[in-house]
């Protein structure tokens, strides 16, 4: 099932935003959360399929698989309906949906080797989107958070789906290729365990507010710079595929380019500038990470599937042993 479905997905969630996208009450943001219900979600389940040292999955996986056309569904319906009791109730089957992602990603942590930081950098993927969850429930009910808005709420519920999920992937595939190449492997770890740490780094600055904002935005992105460096000088080295390669390089040209926007922007609240605002924010910075950093990189892995080190369905006995080796 899960080789064909992220397929499925992506022709049912692009068919379903093009006819209804008109009557999405946020517009382009909203069709962000419908590409990650439908393409993005089967995708990373995809890519950080491990089965049992008996080569079978676990049951969790794969009432995964099964629940998810279903739970997407009351995503959708949820996005296209005015915030309220009804909407909200049926985001809560998608913060549910969250909840099984983290235990699947608890499941897949305790039993793996303590090497493998990459692996534990997807499971943590996983785990923050649980947040993203929480945020979207409060979006859709139409509850006030002071001193957040709606609009702020559903633009934090992307960013913890987003920000959260698609980083942390890229850095286990970036372990998986290069495991065993890497002339400073403590270095590779450290900086895995570093943008493990950035979701809440950033959320701290976001808290704060001030200096501390542009301080801990400033990290983050300069982090981000250096995983786009690493994605395409794996793409560069041991991606066959051109199209994988290509797309790859697209994905660590967007990284760049939003962790720039990002920091300017931390930037002009730091110093009350007008540099940018939310709305720039949405039209660059989220047009650009939601084609060029999530799908492109996502598309990428999954035709680079070939490459060593990012097989698909590895047992955990698998797994480990390679981590123990290199």
């Amino acid at each position: 099932m899960s080789r064909w479905y992220p397929v499925y997905g992506i022709w049912v969630g692009l068919i379903v935003s093009t006819l209804f996208f008109p009557f999405l009450e946020d517009g382009f943001v909203s069709w962000v959360l419908l590409l990650l219900f439908w393409v993005l979600t089967p995708m990373s389940l995809s890519l950080g399929q491990v089965s049992s040292r008996w080569g079978e999955e676990p049951v969790i996986y794969r009432w995964m698989w099964y629940a998810h056309p279903f739970i997407a569904t009351a995503g959708t319906l949820s996005i296209y309906m005015s915030p309220g009791t009804a909407a909200g109730t049926l985001a809560v089957l998608w913060l549910l949906f969250t909840v099984g992602l983290a235990l699947f990603g608890l499941y897949r942590w305790r039993r793996q080797d303590w090497s493998l930081l990459g692996e534990w950098a997807l499971d943590a993927g996983w785990i923050y989107t649980v947040i993203g969850g929480v945020w979207l429930v409060y979006h859709r009910f139409g509850m006030e958070f002071i001193p957040y808005d709606d609009y702020t709420m559903l633009l934090t519920a992307i960013h913890y789906h987003y920000t959260t999920l698609i980083v942390l992937i890229n850095v286990a595939m970036v372990h998986r290729v290069w495991r065993g190449d890497f002339p400073y492997p403590k270095l590779m770890n450290g900086f895995s365990l570093a943008l493990i740490a950035g979701p809440p780094l950033v959320a701290s600055g976001i808290a704060i507010r001030g200096v501390w904002e542009l301080v801990s935005v400033a990290i983050y992105s300069f982090m981000l710079f250096v995983l786009a460096l690493m994605v395409a000088a794996c793409a560069f080295r041991f991606v066959a595929e051109k199209t994988a390669r290509l797309l790859l390089y697209v994905s660590g040209v967007s990284i760049t380019f939003t962790s720039l926007f990002t920091t300017i922007y931390a930037m002009s609240n730091a110093f009350s500038l007008q540099w940018l605002t939310v709305s720039h924010m949405v039209q660059y910075h989220g047009i650009t990470n939601t084609f060029g950093f999530a799908l492109a990189s996502f598309v990428g892995w999954r035709l680079a599937k070939g490459t060593r080190g990012i097989a698909i369905n590895r047992t955990e006995k698998e797994v480990n042993a390679r981590g123990r080796k290199n």
